[in-house]
């Protein structure tokens, strides 16, 4: 059986910048124009000497991961906007630090909800559903041959689809590094402090954070 070996493009790694003010609502500027993505995940690790080997041995005690970027000098660019009024300002200490969302494009779920139809005749070429289970377990199977009257026959359709992708929301350091006006470029490092796993959504065109746990492929959303 063939194997699906698709490289991952680097247009799967995304990552955002909050611009808004602490206490406001995120305001997600997208890190586009950048020529480099480089993560680095930075295990920091112990060595023990255990009595029971005969060498010491390393174990990994946590990690301290950092998004090196390169960013190219477009004036009009909202990521541009943004790191040159850091770079301007030269904030520190609690200034310097910036929300960042990390989405991995490459994984997703799609969390599909459903809605009895209210249909009195089948419409050609849309899908019906059956319900079986119990409320928190519905399994909804799809009707192969609908007919008659589906808000009659307990059919049901397709209410939303929301796809998830993978992500982090990161408490991050923006560590300014060197201004290049020969190469037109900011070098910057992100260093991405505590981080929390959950999902990235794309709604009314921006992208939303969704804290939620992810388990063989699927993401099931926090209960708010």
């Amino acid at each position: 059986m063939a194997v699906n070996r698709d490289l991952i493009k680097k247009t799967k790694f995304v990552p955002f910048i909050n611009k808004a003010a602490a206490g406001s609502a995120a305001d997600w500027v997208r890190i586009a124009k950048s020529t480099t993505y480089s993560l680095a995940f930075n295990p920091q690790t112990k060595t023990f000497d255990f009595i029971s080997s005969e060498a010491p041995e390393e174990e990994v005690d946590s990690y301290q991961p950092a998004l090196s970027q390169s960013l190219t000098m477009f004036k009009n660019e909202p990521d541009f906007a943004l790191i040159w009024d850091m770079c301007f300002n030269l904030p520190t200490g609690q200034n310097a630090h910036k929300d960042v969302l990390m989405g991995f494009y490459a994984n997703y779920y799609d969390l599909v909800t459903y809605k009895a139809s209210l249909d009195e005749a089948v419409v050609p070429g849309k899908d019906y559903y059956t319900r079986t289970g119990t409320e928190g377990a519905y399994v909804y199977t799809k009707v192969a041959s609908p007919t008659g009257n589906p808000s009659e026959s307990n059919y049901y359709e397709v209410d939303t689809t929301t796809r998830y992708y993978e992500a982090w929301l990161v408490d991050s350091v923006v560590k300014l590094g060197t201004l290049d006006s020969v190469a037109q470029s900011i070098t910057f490092d992100l260093a991405l402090n505590n981080h929390s796993t959950g999902a990235l959504y794309i709604d009314s065109n921006a992208p939303k954070w969704q804290a939620g746990t992810w388990a063989n492929g699927v993401f099931t959303p926090a209960v708010s």
